[in-house]
């Protein structure tokens, strides 16, 4: 008696229903979706389907609002991106929602403890490239640059510089960095070899030896250095680097040595009967006079008139051989330079102050008499060593002798 119906439980007619699904196959019981009803009415099923919960867009709310099997999944703008407010690398966010079902912005990238030239904020203290100064005010990124060779920064002269990042870029210039540069003469390492003034700059001055320390150097032998070195002078006007009385500054003189180192200057100002020769084994000058039948004194007083001479002093065999072999001229007796200076002990020096070092020269006997106190040269007598001719014999002072010697009172060898 009930038409598209059934009695109920309590004896009432109940409309005919059935349960339906209009959302995608597969989601029904998952998630929030679930099935509804359809009631039969007038003999026909209505299109609706009453309390059904079908697939919907997700929401932040902790639940499966898309029947996909996972609450939150993809709700609207949900893993889209958005901006955190925060400043620099910070400020690039991402939607998520939240284990409360809210939806949060959050940052990608978190803030770095160090800035770093790339034309970011990578500290996110909203300076790119740059940390705060004074203020807030900002500081730009810097870093130590050098350019010169490795081990040199530091040494001498050269110190780093300083790069400053602009724009994320580093740029190629060092400002105020200082490199390895050419020496000059300044007291400095300029080439930064841990050595002033080295190698020798090309400007150094040149610098002449004076190996005999007359104050004038030798052309032929010189060095660059900043400084004077020891045993070099400024100069190169000596003509004799091995004899100090030979020199520009020297007193010419009747020696046959040129002394001033000017030509024709050996033979300046020799007296009549005088010829001057020089002895370059002994580094000495010497004048060997002829006439005038002079005693000793007068014959030395004759020396003393040349500037830097008395008579001869000879101290060894080889001089005394080549005083022999380089008088101009023939002769019996002359005048030297040696004179007793102990009568009693007879013993004898020289007069121009040189030590008394040789004894070969005397003759056979000699000296024999305290009373003949200066000492003559015998041209044909033998010495009694048997070394040559020209034996030194004592004599008496006053006696005229018509040749004598002279030579230097200084020179390199002077014992």
């Amino acid at each position: 008696g009930v038409v598209d119906g059934v009695l109920g439980a309590d004896g009432e007619p109940e409309p005919l229903s059935r349960p339906c699904y209009t959302g995608p196959e597969g989601t029904e019981g998952v998630g929030e979706c679930r099935a509804g009803v359809q009631v039969c009415a007038g003999g026909e099923w209505p299109s609706a389907c009453e309390g059904q919960v079908t697939p919907q867009p997700e929401v932040c709310d902790g639940r499966d609002n898309s029947c996909s099997g996972e609450a939150d999944d993809s709700p609207g703008d949900v893993g889209g991106a958005c901006d955190t407010g925060l400043p620099g690398r910070c400020a690039a966010g991402t939607w998520v929602c939240t284990d409360d079902g809210e939806r949060v912005c959050q940052q990608n990238r978190e803030a770095l403890a160090v800035e770093t030239c790339n034309n970011e904020d990578d500290t996110c203290d909203g300076i790119v490239d740059g940390t705060p100064g004074e203020e807030g005010a900002r500081v730009p990124l810097t870093r130590p640059c050098y350019t010169g060779p490795e081990g040199t920064a530091g040494v001498g002269n050269c110190r780093a510089g300083t790069q400053t990042c602009t724009a994320g870029d580093w740029g190629s210039t060092c400002d105020g960095q200082v490199t390895p540069q050419p020496e000059t003469c300044n007291g400095e390492d300029q080439s930064c070899n841990g050595t002033v003034d080295s190698p020798v700059p090309a400007d150094a001055p040149l610098w002449y030896r004076d190996a005999d320390g007359d104050g004038f150097g030798n052309p032929s032998v010189s060095l660059r250095a900043c400084s004077q070195p020891s045993g070099y002078v400024s100069n190169n006007q000596d003509c004799d680097d091995s004899n100090p009385f030979i020199n520009p500054n020297a007193q010419p003189r009747c020696d046959g040595a040129r002394n001033n180192c000017q030509p024709g200057s050996e033979q300046h100002g020799c007296p009549a009967g005088c010829t001057g020769i020089y002895n370059p084994n002994t580094q000495r000058g010497y004048m060997f006079c002829q006439g005038g039948g002079r005693n000793w004194d007068s014959a030395r007083s004759m020396c003393l008139g040349q500037s830097g001479m008395d008579l001869v002093s000879i101290h060894s065999t080889a001089e005394h051989n080549w005083v022999l072999g380089s008088a101009p001229w023939s002769w019996g007796q002359l005048w030297i330079g040696g004179r007793q200076s102990s009568p009693s002990q007879n013993v004898f020096g020289w007069s121009n102050g040189a030590t008394w070092n040789y004894n070969g020269g005397w003759g056979s006997g000699e000296p024999n008499n305290v009373n003949e106190q200066c000492v003559e040269m015998e041209r044909t007598r033998q010495r009694a060593n048997g070394s040559g001719a020209g034996a030194f014999n004592d004599n008496s002072c006053g006696l005229n002798r018509n040749e004598y010697i002279c030579a230097w009172t200084q020179w390199p060898q002077r014992p």
